[in-house]
């Protein structure tokens, strides 16, 4: 349950019932004319259609790069509530990425209110066709299936249910590798109300009864579907045959149809037969317990293993261990108590396996009914007591409840805190979240040891949450102490290794720790020099390079680092995934850093369209988007649009987030920054008044971000002529041993109180507090950066005869929101 959408909403929970219906049932499709453009799409021609829409082959008509995509238009137009609930849909499906998965690239709804979705087009054949027009063997048809099973048992991990598993939506594409379509759209569109949810030849029993449908469903279609993929050629789909009235099946179908399969051992036919009966099984409790299971058994079934659907039947547990085993036969016909010793062994081994299969099976199952039952249920509209509850109460909720519900159960407990923890950071809840991961930790620690995958994942998401927060501090010693346990496994700590120096090359620059960070960048270069440019980890390490290479100064460099990787990001994952967003936004800042102020609000403008479009006008990604262009212009001199963007998202956050929020606090910083650089000194004075009062009672007075607003009203003051004044609160933060310590505000500080005491005309206290400004930067940006060579320009002016614009403040500022 890695990576999830932000809100934490199953697909298909949501909208499956009244909702959909309202944007659906109002009339059909028609299909576009060759030309017409939907969002980034330009429609080239029809490709087909059904019940719920027209699908289109269509093009990007934006110029970025060339892409053909399957374009679905739904039916027109749905009430406000409804389109705001199929963005949100949208995005959590647009997350599903896995290589055996046609993923959902784009959607929207044009002015007249016609949804539509833009699907990764795959050029390939139907699975059944390819299978018997090559003649592929057993074991390649199996192949086939199995990778198209494991997309949908990693979907099931994300708790999204395909609902609608055919022939029909899955292409094997021109490298040989199975496409599963649509996933996501049946469920999106579906309820369990609809005919049209699902295909009758291949519905399950629940399905066609109009009862709930879970993940057994979807094992049940996979059965259908592998019984299909070994129909021998010329005998057309036998396992829809005489289900297309909607009969629900009495037994296992597939079983009716075994005399047209290809040829194939008897054992092997008689353990697909007892696989399929039960994935097909009439009853949703007698089939196996996750999708997992089945695919486990298929495998056995592939390495001349036992299967379980046959297992307690000891001779055919025998003769597989003679099969794998020619050697052992020998041995077996020698020495019958060596045999009897071997099938023990291996009974116990299939034991084990079978164990650990349920356990796993039945963690899936418990965390599908907490979700179900104790989050979406708080939250679904249709259902819940409060219909307009917001997303963070229902997590509330549902965290109020985890404890008591799997106080048995610590990988369960463990995950699902996890997983809250990852929801709290993403709207911005960083203290809750911290305690959801700590807890989360503590709980995989009792079962596990530090390098435990689950264990390392963790560990990486608090020291996420820590940079969140700026607490570099805690994040480099929790890294630092994950690298020393990985480097000790006898991997060499492989990915996980490298995933953690990337983290704290990060953390390391932000901390303004810039020479320990090149040397750790060196490290990662050698370690990454032998992957191939589109490494997920390759890229990371290239963005995090980026943002090492911009506090270093080094602006045009960086926007061309950022820029090849939203390049390669674009190839690899598509236009608006968001980690290539984040590449271009770290771009935009490189434009910006390095005076191309109208490219980098051309960037930052494009980008925000993007994230409106997906996301809203309320949404964090959105507004932390809107931070940077505000940032952009005002460094361009257009402060009247900055301080008018830091107006109106400053409103959207206190009513959203609170008055004491980390997002709130920071906007309020930004616009009262703003107003001191307009020269509206005595607004903004009264705005950093306000901000401090505020950070003090949220977060204490030895916050870091309370200590910079410090500075920066003494900065405010001393701009009105009340250099003294300025002094005080000056003095105080830099005669402080702990406030603003190894930090390059310090450094700014300094460089207040020099001007300050320069206006007061304490020259010898002015020329230490410069010398010492010149020392903190060359240690905290590096010697080369421009706020360094700023604080030299100003140290040579004390030090030269006659010493010009020695005023009582300065303009610089430190726009605080990363």
């Amino acid at each position: 349950m890695t990576h999830r959408a932000r809100d934490l909403l199953e697909p298909g929970v949501l909208l499956g019932g009244a909702l959909l219906r309202d944007l659906l049932a109002r009339s059909d499709t028609e299909a576009l004319p060759a030309g017409t453009r939907l969002g980034a799409y330009r429609v080239v021609r029809e490709l087909g259609r059904g019940g719920m829409g027209v699908v289109h082959l269509a093009e990007r008509a934006d110029g970025e790069f060339a892409q053909q995509v399957a374009l679905k238009c739904l039916a027109e137009r749905g009430s406000a509530a409804g389109t705001e609930l199929f963005r949100r849909e949208r995005q959590i499906l647009a997350g599903l990425r896995h290589p055996n998965i046609a993923r959902l690239l784009d959607g929207g709804s044009d002015a007249e209110g016609l949804l539509w979705f833009a699907m990764e087009w795959v050029e390939g054949e139907r699975i059944d066709r390819h299978c018997r027009r090559h003649g592929l063997s057993l074991d390649a048809r199996l192949r086939l299936w199995l990778g198209v099973a494991e997309a949908v048992q990693f979907a099931h991990a994300r708790l999204l249910i395909h609902r609608d598993i055919k022939p029909g939506n899955v292409l094997v594409d021109a490298d040989g590798r199975p496409r599963l379509l649509d996933f996501g759209i049946a469920v999106l569109l579906g309820d369990g109300d609809s005919p049209r949810a699902y295909s009758p030849g291949h519905a399950s029993p629940e399905q066609l009864a109009g009862e709930a449908v879970g993940t057994a469903s979807d094992q049940y279609q996979l059965g259908r579907l592998l019984a299909g993929l070994l129909v021998r050629d010329g005998d057309g789909d036998a396992t829809a045959t005489g289900l297309g009235d909607g009969t629900p099946p009495a037994a296992a179908p597939p079983s009716l149809h075994a005399a047209h399969w290809i040829a194939m051992p008897a054992v092997r036919r008689r353990e697909l037969l007892a696989v399929l009966g039960r994935a097909c099984a009439a009853d949703p409790a007698a089939r196996y317990g996750s999708v997992t299971e089945l695919r486990a058994d298929i495998e056995r079934l592939r390495e001349r293993r036992p299967v379980e659907a046959l297992r307690g039947r000891w001779p055919y547990v025998l003769a597989c261990a003679l099969r794998r085993r020619p050697v052992t036969a020998i041995a077996v016909t020698l020495a019958g108590l060596a045999a009897i010793a071997l099938v023990l062994a291996f009974n116990a081994r299939l034991a084990r396996e079978r164990d650990l299969a349920r356990a796993e099976a039945a963690k899936v199952r418990a965390i599908n009914a907490f979700v179900s039952d104790d989050l979406l249920a708080a939250a679904d509209p249709f259902t819940a007591s409060q219909p307009d509850l917001r997303v963070r109460e229902a997590l509330d909720r549902a965290l109020a409840r985890v404890g008591r519900r799997f106080a048995d159960q610590p990988a369960i407990e463990s995950e699902l805190r996890r997983t809250l923890g990852a929801t709290y950071a993403g709207i911005g809840e960083l203290g809750l979240a911290g305690e959801q991961f700590d807890r989360a930790y503590a709980l995989r620690r009792r079962l596990a040891p530090a390098d435990d995958p689950d264990a390392v994942g963790i560990v990486l998401q608090q020291a996420r949450r820590d940079l969140a927060a700026s607490d570099y501090a805690a994040a480099q010693h929790r890294l630092e102490t994950l690298i020393g346990v990985l480097e000790a496994r006898r991997d060499g700590g492989g990915d996980a290794l490298i995933a953690a120096r990337i983290a704290l090359l990060d953390t390391l620059s932000w901390a303004g720790r810039l020479d320990e960070a090149v040397t750790l960048d060196a490290t990662l270069v050698q370690a990454l020099q032998t992957r191939p440019d589109d490494d997920a980890l390759k890229l990371d390490h290239a963005d995090t390079r980026g943002h090492l290479w911009l506090l270093q100064g080094h602006a045009e460099p960086a926007a061309a680092l950022f820029d090849a990787t939203a390049a390669r990001r674009a190839a690899r994952d598509g236009a608006d995934d968001y980690r290539r967003l984040r590449s271009l936004e770290g771009k935009a800042r490189a434009l910006r850093d390095g005076g191309r102020q109208a490219e980098a609000i051309a960037v930052l403008r494009d980008l925000h369209a993007r994230r409106l479009a997906v996301f809203g006008t309320e949404h964090p990604e959105t507004l932390r988007n809107h931070n940077e262009l505000a940032v952009a212009l005002s460094q361009s001199g257009d402060r009247a649009a900055a301080i008018a963007i830091w107006t109106g998202d400053l409103a959207i956050k206190q009513r959203r987030l609170g008055p004491g929020h980390a997002s709130t606090l920071s906007t309020r910083y930004n616009l009262a920054n703003e107003l001191l650089a307009s020269r509206r000194y005595a607004e903004a004075e009264t705005a950093f008044r306000a901000l401090l009062e505020a950070e003090r009672a949220a977060r204490g007075a030895d916050d870091p971000g309370a200590w910079i607003t410090q500075m920066s009203l003494a900065n405010a003051i001393g701009r009105q002529d009340r250099p003294a004044e300025a002094l005080g609160l000056l003095d105080a933060l830099l005669d402080d041993p702990a406030a603003l310590g190894g930090r390059p505000e310090r450094a700014i500080a300094l460089v207040y109180r020099s001007r300050t005491r320069t206006a007061l005309g304490r020259s010898d206290a002015a020329l230490a507090d410069a010398r010492a400004a010149v020392a903190a930067f060359e240690a905290t940006v590096g010697t080369d950066h421009r706020r360094t060579a700023q604080a030299r320009e100003w140290l040579a002016s004390l030090e030269a005869p006659a010493a010009p614009d020695r005023t009582g403040s300065s303009d610089a500022r430190t726009p605080r929101e990363r």
